[in-house]
């Protein structure tokens, strides 16, 4: 059981202050010298032995409500039928955003300057959680996961139906600052997403089994990659295979495996010529795998690229399940009203007391 401590100490003052108002108020009081009353039998009356239990019953309820001041209370726990809502089934995306230095710089879109990265970001979030001005649905019943990519890739948020868990991390997603963090390595980030993608099929029905959940079936797993350039691994990688898989590699990789690729090229300040040579051999790959290679720039912004994916992934309509479970949930159980209800008797009674039996004739 606990209490307010800072309660405490204010009642203990306030019995402290009450306890020497008594004692002075005692001594103030004059009585006339009728000690030899005490010797005669009505001095056993039941009104004289309720006049000495009268102050008593005055402290006690005092006591009683100063404890239901200091609310004391416990933490108790019980079962509760809880029902769940789960989507049964949907699209798993995988967000790969390139986090590399130059995601840093800035684009013109609509006749503003924005940040490529602060830009990627709001469309992306747009497409997670849908835009009605844009038209977009929104993913309720879909998986999404969310990755950033630079020299390595790192797994910010593994597919979830949490939308809002989702965003937050999306939020939290900027640009590398360090050189040796730096890098385009794209072809690796498809490559490991393609690999996780195979790690969730084996261990989803093990993981629904152990949850006590209905198992949500993968009805499709697209990957988007959104990138401000060409594939640009870091020097220190140059002996790792992996880091240095180009993406033409990777799509083929995803290609067997049935996973479809949507590339989003954020239209760099390179070369030309060589940059649309590279992108129309992308654009082949990317195509093999039924995705669609889109090159966005400010002509081309996001929001229109983002629409065409979601007409294309049209979303399920959304399968329930529900499911009672009891689930065991803590409260915090008060005895304050325990207490005030017995300090208020105690207290009513005393006055009753003090008004109608014991009252004193001047």
């Amino acid at each position: 059981m606990t209490i307010d401590i800072w309660k405490l100490i204010l009642f203990g003052l306030l019995f402290f202050v009450a306890l020497l108002l008594f004692k002075i108020s005692k001594k103030k009081e004059t009585a006339l010298p009728f000690s030899t009353l005490r010797d005669l039998p009505e001095a056993q009356s039941p009104k004289l032995i309720l006049q000495r239990i009268l102050p008593f019953l005055f402290w006690a309820s005092f006591v009683l409500l100063g404890i239901a001041f200091m609310n004391p209370r416990k933490m108790v726990s019980q079962e509760k039928e809880v029902k769940d809502i789960y989507p049964q089934e949907g699209i798993a995306f995988y967000l790969l955003i390139d986090c590399s230095g130059s995601m840093a710089d800035s684009i013109h879109v609509k006749g503003q300057t924005v940040i490529k990265n602060i830009w990627a970001k709001e469309e992306t979030r747009d497409f997670i959680q849908g835009a009605t001005k844009k038209k977009l649905k929104g993913r309720a019943s879909d998986e999404v996961a969310l990755i950033g990519f630079a020299r390595g890739a790192r797994t910010m948020c593994p597919p979830t139906l949490d939308k809002q868990v989702l965003l937050n991390r999306l939020k939290a997603l900027t640009p590398v600052t360090q050189e040796d963090d730096d890098g385009t390595a794209i072809g690796y980030a498809i490559f490991k997403t393609v690999n996780q993608i195979e790690a969730a099929h084996h261990f989803a029905k093990r993981v629904s089994s152990i949850e006590k959940k209905p198992a949500y079936t993968t009805l499709e797993n697209v990957i988007v990659v959104i990138t401000d350039g060409l594939q640009s691994p870091n020097p220190l990688d140059l002996n790792d295979p992996y880091r240095f898989m180009t993406p033409e590699e990777a799509l083929d990789y995803a290609a067997q495996n049935g996973i479809k690729v949507y590339y989003i090229a954020i239209e760099p300040d390179e070369d030309r010529d060589a940059f649309i040579n590279a992108m129309n051999r992308l654009k082949k790959k990317v195509e093999e795998t039924q995705g669609e290679f889109f090159l966005s720039s400010g002509d081309v912004p996001f929001d229109a690229i983002f629409e065409k994916i979601d007409e294309k992934e049209k979303s399920r309509p959304l399968k329930k399940v529900l499911i009672s479970n009891m689930r065991e949930e803590k409260t915090e159980k008060s005895y304050a009203p325990f207490f005030i209800g017995a300090g208020l008797s105690l207290l009513f009674i005393a006055i009753f007391l003090e008004t109608f039996i014991t009252k004193k004739i001047p």
